[in-house]
């Protein structure tokens, strides 16, 4: 029994264990094992120490939430229930279709719902899977639930529809989504609130225009508030404006408020201005009181006068009280002021009705009664005094006219109707306080700050000039913003225009006030759609007409400057800027290059082009939170774009540029400073190529596979225009000759590169020296990716550019990553192995068939059986067959095979044909796919033999294309094969001679094959590590021992010749290696003489500490280090000539070495290293050794080899091992 009750307890034990590790492991991301699931109890839940959040969750609800999709899709087919709730705790009642939902895991949400998770849960889940989505504003999850069956009037618990929860959020996409699907847009919530509530209280007038047709605009809350009410409770003036013409303002709340009355309330002026001619002024509500008793109560002294041009002011409340009685009782004077001129107006008029006064009376001041009314807003008096006949002109004792006091006063229905008669006078002036000159209603009014009245004074012909004792400094232009029309706005800026029309010719005007550019500057608060419209009126205007090329009007505009340099192309709004570019641009920012695409196939195009935004969009991407860039955001800029790039970032040259911009040396630049600066150096644009590509697949694989590799060895991305921009402006994209790009919806921004291989092999002179070159950049590149788990797939020449003078690959949307992929996603099948071909049998070709039916005939076309039924080992990327069996089995993908294809590139590139014959697309054809795909090693050395003349480029070649995939050399090891055995930095003859002395040892091997050691010639390939490699390679150890040293011994001969080696130096080096070559003991670089070398000519002798300089850098210095960083070896072996470099440090402590090192120029950190000290800091802490490690860059390998007091026969295995 106890020994039961043990078994019980290890039992339970081990599968909390197991269930516990599976909570960590789908956390952290990673991928679940099966087996794991066979120890666990899939029912256990979680508990949240930390937070509470994850109280009570299941393994399937941590991986709904987390996105784990493989661990979903294992956990779904072990559970019983994929619909089990959260029984308490934070998450309580969600499942987890829910919490995908919400954390918006689209891929977790098709898994679950094909395992068939119910999309409409029981009634009492907070919130549905479809109202969780549509609160986050997941378009793609929503669409899916859609699809599947969802309710869209089930929202939650509380009554609410799916279209509540995104009116509340202001998602637009989610709204037109659901209305197209059919919701009910008029189902109210439990508080009775319906959709359109939560908009216009939210103030999304966007959502809000969807809704006005077909919504129950008058609906009333439990409340009893309407939309409109909600608007005007939160100074929604623009909402309020859009509901006002469809709705009743006169419909009251619970205490009988209307509109009106929450505005006057709140203080919105502008929203009570709008609901004045809608409402019922002197409704009442449940005590007595008006809009105007509830804003004297709170002392509103602007909501009051403009209340009182329409309300009465003999109301009295439930008390007895009018508004002047309670104005009275409170200590507003201002307020009672108003007041009492109101009864003053009403006291006017009766006189004139009852003693005959004419209308143009003078009453106090010398005033009118016209003036009198228009001076406090009375548009009812106004109008029967214009009707009766009083002179609209007339003016009391200040000279100041009825439309001066309305000006001054902001009443700009006033203003309006007095202006709409021609005999106004809308610029007659009236005098200053204490008659010190006089002032137009337009300065009455922009002095008061009543923009919108400017705006309708300059609209009617007002005349004005800017004063700076008015607008304080600002432009008129800048105070108008946010009242500006678009006509209003033309008006203002063809006073001030940057260009001017010439005979015919466009020319600067020197005297203007920026206005062009501070208009269409995004931080001025102007209607975006005014903008818009101002500037087409603009680039339309007949004022440009008379330009004999109307582009240069538009160029002109377009690069028009603010005062600060920026052009206004860079830094206006998106939409102004979709404007001036929309018929030259994509997306706004990319200026495609005339002529043909420079690549064109069925799954890509690519197009060169100018992005003009990129620069913009990298100091957004590293500046801080002050929006500047420092030191280091200014170097990460740089390697974003990686425009210049030579190994290393952070060099000298660098810091000057950021010094030169940096003129107040704050330690920071502004995005203005930075921009000009790109404007200078680059032109304000950067040339880049875009990759339109048809799958999305093969998009999200390259996206994914590029990140984390290095650019030197795989063209980078550039950051790049948003997925909605593309898809948005996609559709009117035609490349050159009509080409449309839809099909292609994916695109990614790249580098423009020099040349592809292709171009190069085809179109310049390229030596066998060359050649081999160009294959180690190739092969480095490989050597780069396979180092970190990653197969290209696709190694052609077409997807080997140049770029920054090296080659590089691109391409990756064939790439994989991992040993568990499989092959056959994208091949060409003239460069694959012959393990990845298959001969189909009879039996086996309806299978096959039945497996590819529904493809597209291009598909169809590239997989069928070719030959004597020869197919490719693929496989299917849409997951749309009806029956998933292949009649082969599939293969993993592995680096072999990318050497098979560098082993046929090679063959190629040396032999000038195919290894195998293909068609355009590089895939074999009817007659070549049998030999491609039966190969014997035999034939392959005889097809090399004959076609390769360079019999070690021919060795090489032969060591690639091995039918047994683990005996192809894998990339590391190539580079030990005498091919690449050629130092970099010593003349074209010593190579030649070092690549005939190799020929001629291996022609002595075929003569002789037991001299070398007395081992016969191996009749197999073995495996290729260095220790195994066969007789015509490297593994002919002592040979090539010997040989090295005989390069080391010629080096120091030629370097005794060369005027640009230093004799002393490399003598010494050569002489102690030369004597110890009998014996080899190993020699320590702390052995070699340093010979006592002057300063650097015309440098004075400096203080040092610890080895580095203090005074200032002497110009040959500042030339040293520069070439040191730039790896130009002739220009450092010529400046050492001059004088000695121990104790040289730029202003970061780096030495020479410290550079050489960071920018892997291998050969220079060699000639450096006898020079300088090794052990020295810069102020970073850092050593050479630590800053190459850190970099993981070549010279790491070096400089381990010099600072550990390597063997220097090792000298060219380490140069070889490093890319």
């Amino acid at each position: 029994m106890t020994t039961m009750a043990s078994n019980m307890s290890d039992s339970v034990s081990e599968a909390q264990q197991a269930f516990e590790g599976l909570v960590n492991t789908i956390r952290s991301g990673s991928n679940i094992d099966r087996t794991w699931l066979t120890h666990c109890d899939l029912s256990m839940q979680t508990e949240d120490i930390d937070s509470g959040f994850e109280d009570g969750c299941t393994l399937l609800h941590l991986a709904a939430s987390h996105g784990h999709v493989q661990a979903t899709k294992l956990l779904v087919e072990f559970v019983d229930n994929v619909d089990v709730v959260v029984p308490s705790g934070f998450l309580v009642n969600n499942t987890p279709l829910s919490l995908a939902c919400y954390m918006g895991e689209l891929a977790v949400v098709q898994v679950l719902l094909e395992a068939g998770a119910e999309v409409n849960p029981a009634q009492g889940l907070v919130p549905e899977p479809l109202a969780f989505a549509c609160y986050e504003g997941h378009v793609d999850i929503a669409s899916v639930l859609i699809q599947a069956g969802a309710d869209l009037n089930n929202g939650s618990r509380n009554g609410s529809t799916t279209l509540i929860p995104a009116c509340i959020r202001g998602h637009v996409k989610i709204v037109e989504l659901l209305l197209q699907s059919g919701v009910e847009m008029n189902r109210p919530n439990k508080f009775g609130r319906t959709a359109l509530h939560y908009a216009a209280g939210g103030g999304h007038n966007d959502i809000v225009e969807l809704l006005l047709d077909g919504a129950a605009i008058n609906h009333v809350s439990d409340t009893g508030e309407t939309a409109l009410f909600a608007a005007a409770k939160h100074g929604h003036r623009s909402t309020v404006g859009l509901l006002l013409p469809h709705t009743d303002a006169t419909i009251c709340d619970e205490h009988g408020w209307s509109p009106l009355f929450i505005a006057s309330a709140q203080g919105h002026v502008d929203v009570v201005r709008q609901l004045l001619v809608a409402c019922d002024v002197n409704q009442t509500d449940k005590t007595g009181k008006t809009a105007l008793h509830v804003a004297i109560d709170k002392g509103l002294e602007h909501v009051v006068a403009e209340l009182t041009t329409v309300c009465s002011i003999h109301v009295r409340d439930a008390e007895g009280n009018s508004a002047l009685d309670v104005a009275k009782g409170r200590p507003h004077d201002a307020i009672a002021t108003i007041l009492t001129e109101h009864v003053a107006i009403e006291s006017a008029v009766v006189d004139i009705d009852t003693k005959g006064y004419s209308w143009d009376h003078r009453f106090e001041d010398q005033m009118t009664v016209l003036i009198m009314a228009a001076r406090r807003g009375r548009l009812d008096v106004v109008r029967r005094a214009v009707v009766e006949g009083a002179d609209i002109n007339a003016y009391d004792k200040n000279e100041s006219t009825a439309l001066m006091w309305a000006a001054q006063h902001g009443f700009i229905q006033v203003v309006e109707f007095l202006t709409s008669f021609s005999t106004c006078r809308v610029n007659r002036c009236g005098l200053l306080d204490h008659g010190a000159g006089k002032v137009s209603p337009f300065y009455r009014a922009l002095e008061n700050k009543h923009y919108d009245v400017v705006c309708h004074l300059i609209a009617n012909g007002a005349t004005w000039h800017n004063r700076e004792h008015v607008t304080k400094g600002h432009t008129v232009l800048e105070l108008l913003a946010s009242y500006l029309t678009a006509e209003v706005a033309t008006n203002i800026l063809l006073k001030d225009m940057p260009i001017a029309i010439k005979d015919g010719m466009v020319v600067d005007r020197i005297r203007h006030s920026f206005s062009w550019a501070t208009f269409l500057d995004p931080s001025l608060p102007v209607d975006p759609r005014v903008r818009v419209r101002t500037v087409r009126t603009i680039l339309l205007h007949p004022s440009f007409q008379s330009a004999s090329n109307p582009m240069d009007v538009y160029k002109a505009l377009t690069y028009a400057t603010d005062k600060h340099g920026r052009y206004v192309l860079h830094s206006t709004d998106a939409a102004t800027r979709h404007v001036l570019k929309e018929l030259l641009f994509f997306c706004a920012r990319y200026e495609i290059f005339d002529g043909p695409p420079i690549h064109v196939s069925a799954t890509a195009i690519v197009v060169n082009a100018y992005d003009h935004g990129i620069f913009n969009q990298v100091f957004d991407m590293h500046a801080n939170d002050d929006k500047k860039l420092d030191i280091y955001g200014f170097l990460r800029c740089s390697e974003t774009l990686l425009v210049d790039y030579q190994g290393m970032i952070e060099t000298p040259k660098k810091r000057e540029e950021f010094a030169a911009i940096d003129k107040q040396h704050w330690g920071c630049i502004t995005k203005e400073d930075y921009l000009r600066f790109c404007n200078q150096k680059y032109g304000g644009k950067l040339k880049v190529a875009l990759k339109f590509m048809r799958n999305k697949h093969e998009f999200e694989r390259e996206f994914k596979v590029r990140h984390g590799l290095h650019p030197k060895f795989v063209l980078h991305m550039l950051p790049s225009a948003s997925p909605d921009e593309i898809q948005r402006t996609l559709s009117t994209l035609k490349i050159h000759g009509g080409i449309s790009v839809v099909d292609h919806p994916h695109m990614l921004v790249l580098p423009a590169a020099d040349r592809s291989l292709q171009d190069i092999h085809d179109k310049e002179y390229v030596s066998e020296n060359k050649i081999r070159q160009m294959m180690e950049e190739v092969g480095r590149c490989l050597q780069h990716i396979h180092g970190r788990g990653i197969v290209h797939g696709d190694l052609k020449k077409l997807n080997i550019l140049r770029a920054a003078n090296r080659l590089q690959l691109i391409d990756m949307d064939a790439a994989t990553v991992g040993s568990d992929q499989f092959a056959g996603g994208k091949w060409r099948s003239g460069i694959l192995p012959p393990e990845m071909f298959y001969q189909l049998s009879e039996s086996e070709l309806d299978k096959y068939s039945r497996y590819w039916h529904g493809v597209d005939a291009r598909v169809w076309d590239k997989v069928k059986p070719r030959g004597n039924s020869y197919v490719v080992k693929c496989f299917r990327t849409d997951n749309d067959t009806t029956d998933g069996i292949l009649p082969y089995e599939l293969e993993k993908t592995t680096p072999a095979m990318d050497m098979w294809a560098f082993g046929c590139l090679m063959f190629q590139m040396y032999s000038g044909e195919e290894l195998v014959s293909t068609d355009r697309h590089q895939d074999a054809t009817d007659r070549s796919i049998e030999m491609a795909a039966s190969w014997s090693d035999k034939a392959l050395r005889r097809g090399i033999r004959a076609k390769v003349r360079n019999e070690t480029a021919g060795d090489l070649i032969e060591r690639l294309l091995v039918l047994d995939p683990s005996k192809r050399l894998c990339a590391e090891d190539m580079f030990m094969h005498p091919y690449f055995d050629v130092p970099s930095d010593i003349s074209a003859a010593l190579k030649e001679d070092s690549m005939l002395e190799h020929t001629a040892r291996r022609n002595d091997a075929k003569e002789n094959p037991m001299a070398t050691n007395g081992r016969s010639k191996p009749t197999h390939h073995r495996n290729t590590r260095l220790n195994e490699v066969p007789h015509r390679t490297i593994g002919r150890r002592d040979e090539t021992r010997q040989d090295e040293t005989r390069q080391v011994k010629r080096m120091v001969e030629i370097g005794s010749q060369d005027q640009h080696l230093r004799p002393s130096t490399w003598q010494g080096l050569g002489q102690k290696h030369v004597d110890q070559c009998a014996v080899e003991p190993p020699l320590r670089l702390d052995g070699l003489i340093k010979p006592p070398n002057p300063p650097i000519s015309g440098m004075s002798p400096t203080t040092t500490t610890h080895g580095r300089a203090t005074a200032p850098l002497h110009p040959d210095e500042r030339s040293f280090l520069h070439a040191v960083t730039c790896g130009s070896i002739a220009n450092v072996k010529s400046l050492l000539d001059k004088g000695n470099v121990h104790g040289l440090v730029d202003e970061d402590g780096n030495t020479p070495l410290h550079l050489a090192s960071a920018n892997s120029h291998v050969e220079i950190v060699a000639v450096l290293l006898p020079l300088c000290r090794r052990d020295l800091r810069n102020k970073a802490g850092q050593t050479a050794m630590e800053v190459a490690t850190m970099k993981n860059l070549a010279a790491a390998s070096v400089l381990q080899q010099f600072l550990l007091g390597g063997d220097l026969s090792q000298v060219p295995k380490a140069l070889r091992s490093c890319g």
